[in-house]
C-alpha cells in the first residue's frame, strides 16, 4: 500500500473540521456554507480517512465526531463504488479504502451509541461490496468482538451484523451461520453478563439469517437441514426460557417481541420442525397474552396504574402494545398455515374472550375522541391509517372470519365469549360500558356468520334484551352509538317491529341536541339500514334523516363531512320525490361544499357523486341546473391565476354528470357552456385540466352530437369541428403525453356518434394519433392510443390496415408495423374489462382478416416472441444483479404473436372461470419448504377437509358481467357499443375452432409451446 501523504491529510482534516463546526452553527447561512463545502471536500481521496480519523478521536466534542460519523455514512452510499445504486463521481482509491478498513472498526467500541450505530451501519455498508474477498478478516474481528467483554464494543459489533446478516449471501451462509450462531447463542441466554439491548439485536440477528437459510432452499434444499435445524431446539429453548422470566433487568416489553417475531419467522418457514416444540412455546405465549390483557386493562383501558415502557439505547422504543400487536400476529400465523389450525380451533373460545377484552376503548382514546369526533371517524373507520392495540384486535378477529374454514368457530366462539362477559358484568353489578361496547362491536363484526343461525345464538334476543336497554342508558355516549350501529349489522334480519325501533332511533340520534359521538354512529347506522331495509320501511323516515344530515354536513370538520356525504349519497336515492322535496337545501349544500373543496381531490371524489346522484333525479335537474350553471361559467370564464380558476379541474368534472342526465342539452349548454369548456380544455397546459376537459366533451359529443354538429359560432366553425380541434390539440407532440390519457375514448366516442359529420377529419386524427404514440412511454397513454385503432378496426378493419400501410413509421417502415410491434408488447399489461374486450375482439378480427387474405405484408411484420432464457436461476444478489444481462427473445410473425396473445387471454379468462367457481379465499402460498419436498404436509390448500360445504358455484359469464358493471357503472357510452356485450369465451371459442379447420394452420401450430396446446384443447372441451 502507498504511503499517504501525512501533510495533506493534515490540511484535509482541518478544512473538514472548518467544515462540520460550520454545519454545526445556529446561522442558516454559515451552515449552507458549511454544507457546501463539505460536498467540495468530498471529492479529495483523503476526505473519507480523515472522517475516520475524526470519529475515533476522543479528544474531539462529540457533536463533531457525531456529525463526521453522519457524513462518512453517506460518503460510503455515493462514493465507495461505481456499482451501488447512489453511486457519484469520484469512487474511492483502493488505497483509501484500505486504511477506512484498517481504523473504521475501532470506532465500534466509542462510549456514544449514535456513532457506534452510525460507524456500523458505514461498515456493513462496506462490507456489501469488500467482504469477503477485500476484507476477509471483518467477520472474525466481530466474531472476537463478541466475545471481548466490552459492553459498546458488543452492542458495536452487534449493530454490524444486524446490517450485515441481511447481505449475506447463499454461498457466504455455510461459512457464517456456523461461526456466529454459538456466539448469538451465548449472548442471549447469558442475562447476567449481556445487557438487555445486546440481546435484543443478537436475536434480531438470528431472525435476519434464518430468513435467508429459509430462502436458500430456492437453490440449496439441504440449507435448513445443514445450517439450521441441528441448532434450532437450543435456540427454541432458550427462547422459552426468556419468556418464564419475569419483567425485570433481564427481559422486557421489547425483547419478548423480538423473540416472538423470531418464532414467527421460524414457524412461517419451518412449520413441521417448530411445532414439535409447540409444547413448550404454546403455553408461555398464552400467559404473554392473559397477563398482557389483565395489564393492559390496568394501565390502558382504565388507566389505574401507570405502565413504565423502556427505550433502549438505540431509543427504541420497547413499547408493551408492540408486544400485543405481535402476538396478534402469531396468530395470523398459525391461521394461516391450514395443519397449524387446529391449534386455533380447540382454544377459540378462549383466545375470543381475550380478543374482546383488548377491544375495549383506553381512556385516551376516549378523551381524545370526545375532543375531536373528527379524530373519531378516522381511527374507527374500516379504512383507517391508525393503528392501536383496539384496531390491531378487530383486524384479528376480522382477519379469522374471513377464513372460510374458520368463519363459522369464530363467530360461535364470540357468541360464547359475548355471554360470558355479559354475565360476568350482571355478576359484578357494575356499569362496564366499555366491555358492553367490545361485545358488541365484536358480534357486529361477525354479523353475517351469526345471522345464519349456525352459532346457536339467539340474536334478536340480545338486540331486545341487552341492546335496546343500554341504547335507553345515558353512561356513554359512545355506548349508545355502538348500539345503533350493532342495529344497523342486524337490519337484514329484524322483525319490522325492531327495526323500525332502531330507525327511528337512528334518525333521532342524529339531531343536533345529541353529543357527537351519538350523531356519527347514528350517521354510520343510516348507511346500513339503508342498505338492508325496503324502501317502504324507510320511506318516513327519509326526510327528517336528510334534513338532519344536511344540519351536519353543514356544522362538521372533514373526516365527519366525508362520512356524511358517504351516507347522504345512498339517502337521496331512496326516494326521488321526498330528495326533491329538499332540493332548495341540497343543491345549494353541494354547491357550497364544491365551491370550498374544489381544490381537494379526496373530498371532491364524493361531491362529484352526489352531483352525479342529484342530476340524474329528473325532479332535480332543472333547479339544480340553474342554481349551478350561472356559477360554472363564471368559473370558466376567470382569467388564469384567479381563485376562480384553480376550481377549473373540479369544475369540469362536476360538469359531466349534469351533462350526461342532460337529455337533449338545454340550449344554454351549448351555446354557452360549450365553447367555455373548449376554450379552457385548448388554452392550458394543466394536464389536470386537459383530461378533465376532454372528459367533459366526450359527455357533450355522448349525449348532443346532433346540435353539436347544427350550432356555429360566428366564424361558422361548428361543435363537432371544434371537437376535433380539441383531440388534435391533445395530440400535439409538443403537450404532455398524460394529456391525450383519456383521447381514446374520445375518439372513439367521436367516432360512434358522430361519424356522419367528420367527413375529411378521420386521417388527420390518426395521423396525430400515431404521433403521439411514438412519443408516449406510458402504459395508460400507450393503451389509450392504442385503443383507438383497436375500436376501429372492428368496424373498418380493411380500411384501418391500408391506411397504416400508406403511412411512414418513425424507423421508416409502414406504420402497420409500429403499431402491431406496440400493441403485441402492451396487450399482456391492457386494464380495464372493456378496453381489453375491445382490443381482444380487434385482434380477433386482425388475425381472421390475416389468414383469409394471406396477407404477406402482417406475415412479414416480426416481433418479439418467447423469453430465451440465458443463465441459471438463483438467490440475486447485488452483485449479481449488475451483471445480469438483458434479456433475448425469438422473433416471430406478428400474425402467430397475435394468435398467442389471444390463447394467453384464454388462459387468463378460464383461470378467472375456475377461481370464481372454487368459490374459496385464495389459499397462502407454501412455504419455500414446501416448495422442494420439505414440509409439504403443511403446504395451505384450498381443499381442505375443514370445508364442510359445498359453495355456491358462478358462471364465468355472471362473474365477468358483474365485474364489467362494476367497472363501467359510470360510463354510459361503453354500454352502448356492441363489443361491451361480446362473450369473450364464446367468441375466442369459435374463432379457434374455425381457425383449425383453415389449411394454413399448420404454419401456426409450429410455434405454438405445449402448453399452449393443451390450453387450446381445454378451451375447446
Amino acid at each position: 500500500m502507498d504511503e499517504i501523504d501525512l501533510s495533506v491529510v493534515a490540511s484535509v482534516r482541518e478544512a473538514v473540521l472548518e467544515c462540520l463546526q460550520a454545519v454545526l452553527a445556529p446561522q442558516d447561512e454559515t451552515r449552507r456554507a458549511g454544507e457546501e463545502h463539505l460536498r467540495a471536500l468530498e471529492v479529495k481521496d483523503e476526505f473519507s480517512f480523515t472522517l475516520c480519523d475524526i470519529i475515533t478521536d476522543t479528544t474531539m466534542p462529540q457533536s463533531i465526531r457525531q456529525l463526521a460519523s453522519v457524513v462518512l455514512k453517506h460518503y460510503v452510499e455515493i462514493h465507495w463504488t461505481k456499482f451501488a445504486e447512489k453511486f457519484v463521481q469520484p469512487e474511492t482509491s483502493e488505497r483509501v479504502k484500505q486504511l477506512v478498513r484498517h481504523s473504521l472498526p475501532a470506532a465500534l467500541s466509542d462510549p456514544e451509541t449514535r456513532i457506534r450505530s452510525t460507524v456500523a451501519y458505514a461498515i456493513s455498508a462496506i462490507a456489501q461490496w469488500d467482504w469477503p474477498e477485500a476484507w476477509p478478516d471483518l467477520l472474525d474481528t466481530l466474531i472476537t468482538s463478541l466475545s471481548s467483554g466490552d459492553a459498546n464494543l458488543i452492542h458495536g459489533a452487534l449493530c454490524v451484523l444486524t446490517e450485515f446478516a441481511t447481505e449475506v449471501t447463499d454461498m457466504q451462509m455455510p461459512h457464517v451461520a456456523p461461526l456466529i450462531f454459538p456466539h448469538l447463542y451465548n449472548i442471549i441466554t447469558n442475562v447476567e453478563v449481556y445487557s438487555l439491548r445486546n440481546r435484543g439485536k443478537a436475536v434480531e440477528i438470528f431472525n435476519s439469517l434464518t430468513a435467508v437459510i429459509g430462502t436458500m432452499i430456492e437453490v440449496h434444499k439441504d440449507a435448513p437441514a445443514t445450517l439450521l435445524f441441528p441448532v434450532l431446539p437450543q435456540f427454541l429453548e432458550a427462547f422459552v426460557q426468556c419468556f418464564s422470566l419475569p419483567d425485570g433487568p433481564a427481559i422486557d416489553s421489547g425483547l419478548r417481541k423480538d423473540i416472538l417475531d423470531a418464532v414467527i419467522g421460524l414457524t412461517r418457514l419451518f412449520p413441521s420442525q417448530v411445532s414439535g416444540h409447540f409444547s413448550q412455546l404454546l403455553p408461555v405465549i398464552w400467559n404473554l397474552l392473559t397477563s398482557s390483557a389483565d395489564r393492559y386493562v390496568r394501565t390502558r383501558v382504565n388507566c389505574a396504574d401507570s405502565l413504565d415502557d423502556s427505550f433502549d439505547a438505540d431509543e427504541r422504543e420497547a413499547d408493551f402494545e408492540h408486544l400485543i400487536y405481535t402476538v396478534f400476529f402469531f396468530i395470523e400465523t398459525l391461521m394461516s398455515i391450514s395443519k397449524l389450525q387446529f391449534v386455533l380451533k380447540r382454544s377459540l373460545d378462549q383466545l375470543m374472550q381475550y380478543i374482546i377484552v383488548y377491544l375495549q376503548m383506553t381512556d385516551d382514546q376516549v378523551a381524545t375522541w370526545l375532543s375531536d369526533p373528527n379524530q373519531y371517524v378516522e381511527d374507527e373507520d374500516e379504512d383507517t391509517l391508525s393503528y392501536s392495540v383496539r384496531i390491531a384486535a378487530e383486524n384479528l378477529l376480522l382477519c379469522l372470519c374471513e377464513d372460510k374454514r374458520l368463519t363459522d368457530l369464530t363467530a360461535t366462539a364470540v357468541t360464547v365469549a359475548i355471554n360470558q362477559h355479559v354475565e360476568s358484568i350482571k355478576s359484578s353489578q357494575t356499569e362496564n360500558w366499555k366491555m358492553y361496547e367490545a361485545c358488541m362491536l365484536a358480534l357486529g363484526d361477525v354479523a353475517d356468520a351469526a345471522s345464519t343461525g349456525k352459532t346457536g345464538f339467539d340474536v334478536l334476543g340480545f338486540l331486545r334484551a341487552v341492546v335496546l336497554k343500554q341504547l335507553a342508558s345515558d353512561v356513554s355516549p359512545f355506548l349508545i352509538g355502538r348500539c345503533l350501529w350493532l342495529g344497523s349489522k342486524f337490519a337484514g334480519v329484524m322483525p319490522p317491529d325492531l327495526s323500525i325501533k332502531f330507525v327511528e332511533a337512528c334518525v333521532s340520534g342524529l339531531g343536533e341536541t345529541f353529543p357527537a359521538a351519538i350523531r356519527i354512529s347514528a350517521v354510520r347506522s343510516l348507511k346500513g339500514f339503508c342498505s338492508h331495509l325496503d324502501q317502504g320501511t324507510l320511506q318516513p323516515y327519509v326526510t327528517s334523516a336528510l334534513s338532519e344530515l344536511i344540519t351536519l354536513a353543514t356544522q362538521s370538520g372533514e373526516s365527519v363531512l366525508e362520512l356524511v356525504l358517504d351516507v347522504m349519497l345512498i339517502a337521496v336515492k331512496v326516494d326521488r320525490q321526498l330528495t326533491a322535496s329538499l332540493e332548495n337545501r341540497l343543491s345549494p349544500l353541494v354547491i357550497a361544499l364544491f365551491l370550498k373543496y374544489g381544490h381537494d381531490p379526496g373530498m371532491m371524489s364524493i361531491i362529484e357523486e352526489l352531483f352525479a346522484a342529484l342530476s340524474a333525479n329528473p325532479l332535480i335537474l332543472q333547479p339544480l341546473q340553474a342554481r349551478f350553471i350561472p356559477t360554472i361559467i363564471s368559473i370558466l370564464k376567470a382569467p388564469q391565476g384567479t381563485a376562480a380558476s384553480g376550481l377549473l379541474s373540479s369544475s369540469l368534472d362536476v360538469l359531466v354528470p349534469i351533462v350526461r342526465n342532460s337529455n337533449p342539452l338545454d340550449a344554454v349548454f351549448v351555446t354557452d357552456l360549450f365553447p367555455l369548456v373548449i376554450n379552457s380544455t385548448i388554452n392550458t397546459d394543466d394536464n389536470s385540466i386537459m383530461q378533465s376537459g376532454c372528459d367533459c366533451v366526450r359527455a357533450f359529443v355522448a349525449k348532443g352530437a346532433d346540435q353539436l354538429a347544427v350550432w356555429q359560432d360566428d366564424s361558422g366553425h361548428n361543435g363537432i369541428a371544434y371537437v376535433v380541434e380539441v383531440a388534435s390539440q391533445l395530440l400535439q407532440p409538443e403537450r404532455s403525453e398524460f394529456s391525450a390519457l383519456l383521447i381514446g375514448r374520445l375518439i372513439c366516442t367521436l367516432v360512434h356518434k358522430a361519424g356522419r359529420y367528420l367527413s375529411g377529419a378521420i386521417d388527420p386524427l390518426l395521423r396525430s394519433v400515431l404521433s403521439k404514440l411514438q412519443q408516449a412511454q406510458t402504459q395508460s397513454v400507450i393503451q389509450s392510443l392504442l385503443v383507438v385503432f383497436a375500436q376501429l378496426m372492428i368496424s373498418q378493419l380493411e380500411s384501418v390496415v391500408q391506411f397504416l400501410e400508406s403511412v411512414p413509421s418513425p424507423t421508416g417502415d409502414s406504420a402497420l408495423r409500429f403499431v402491431l410491434t406496440s400493441w403485441c408488447q402492451w396487450q399482456p399489461y391492457f386494464y380495464g374489462a372493456y378496453e381489453t374486450k375491445v382490443s381482444v375482439v380487434a385482434l380477433g378480427k386482425l388475425l381472421e382478416f390475416g389468414v383469409k387474405s394471406n396477407s404477406r405484408e402482417l406475415w412479414d411484420i416480426a416481433v418479439k416472441g418467447e423469453e430465451l432464457v440465458t443463465e441459471s436461476r438463483g438467490i440475486r444478489t447485488r452483485s449479481k444483479a449488475r451483471t445480469t444481462a438483458d434479456s433475448v427473445y425469438t422473433m416471430i410473425p406478428a400474425p402467430v404473436k397475435v394468435y398467442k396473445l389471444l390463447l394467453n387471454e384464454v388462459d387468463n379468462l378460464l383461470e378467472f372461470r375456475q377461481s370464481q367457481q372454487v368459490g374459496l379465499a385464495a389459499p397462502l402460498k407454501p412455504t419455500v419448504g414446501a416448495l422442494h419436498g420439505q414440509d409439504d404436509e403443511w403446504e395451505d390448500a384450498s381443499g381442505d377437509d375443514d370445508s364442510e360445504e359445498e359453495e355456491e358455484l358462478i358462471t364465468l359469464d355472471e362473474a365477468l358481467t358483474a365485474a364489467e358493471e362494476d367497472e363501467e357503472s359510470e360510463d354510459e357510452d361503453a354500454k352502448e357499443d356492441p363489443t361491451y356485450h361480446v362473450d369473450l369465451l364464446v367468441y375466442l371459442k369459435e374463432l379457434v375452432s374455425n381457425f383449425l379447420q383453415h389449411p394454413s394452420y399448420s404454419s401456426y401450430d409450429s410455434h405454438l409451446t405445449p402448453v399452449e396446446r393443451r390450453l387450446i384443447t381445454q378451451l375447446l372441451s
